[in-house]
Order: structure tokens, then sequence, then C-alpha cells
């Protein structure tokens, strides 16, 4: 991502990924980008105060822009989501989308951010469809 003149924005560029799985014209597109400029505001303003840490501000924008962008394949008509699986699967799935778009650490915030992580031990105890892996912040 670093270097890619083709997008001087970086929040540009994580449009660019969304606009390839979601209809801009769209209530589920609006809802989603909605969201996620709302997530990276609150993001920005926690990386402000660790400065000191050099936090990486690109990656911190483009993942948060992104986190949700696999719940458009869950069934969750509320939000105008009409796919097959739980809604609870949005984070693996939204890993999957973006590790096919070469973004490999950001598709593991995606998969990581579902409640404040899911363990295996919480997968197989409570019986949910997810893989079978711990899937918790590192």
């Amino acid at each position: 991502m670093k270097g890619n003149v083709k997008y001087s924005n970086v929040e540009e560029f994580a449009l660019e990924i969304i606009k390839k799985f979601y209809n801009p014209g769209s209530s589920l597109y609006k809802l989603l980008v909605t969201h996620s400029k709302l997530v990276t505001e609150k993001a920005l303003r926690v990386s402000e105060k660790v400065r000191h840490l050099n936090p990486d501000l690109e990656f911190i924008i483009v993942s948060a822009m992104l986190h949700d962008i696999g719940i458009f394949l869950t069934y969750e008509p509320e939000l105008g989501c009409f796919g097959e699986k739980k809604y609870v699967c949005h984070g693996y799935l939204g890993r999957e989308l973006l590790e096919k778009e070469g973004l490999f650490k950001h598709a593991l915030v995606c998969e990581r951010h579902v409640g404040v992580g899911i363990s295996l031990d919480d997968i197989i105890k409570k019986n949910l469809p997810l893989p079978r892996r711990d899937m918790i912040p590192v």
C-alpha cells in the first residue's frame, strides 16, 4: 500500500476495494461506508493518544474502513444483507475477500474484530459456524 501513487488518499484506496463488492448506490454501501468512517475516526482518535508508539496510520485507516467488508455475504435483512451465512461469519468472510486482494494483515483485522475476538474454545463450545481456529486479536 505504501508508495502506491494511484491512491493519494488511503481512504480512497479502501473505498475502491469496497466498490469491488458493493454497489455505491445501494443502501448497504451507504450503511457500511458511514459505519466504517465512524470507526476510522474513532481509531484515529485513539491513535493520537499513543503517538509515541508511532502507529501506522495508513494501516489503521484502511483496516477500519474495511473491517466489515464481509457483511454482504451474511443474512441480516435488517441491514440489507441477503447472503447465506450467519452474521457472526462476516469477519472470516471479510478476511477471505481481503486476502484475495493481497491485504493479508488487514484481513486479520476483519477476522479478529468480531466481539472482542473469538477463541477456538468458544467456537467449539458454542458450536459457532466458523472455521476452527482462534480469531482473537494479538
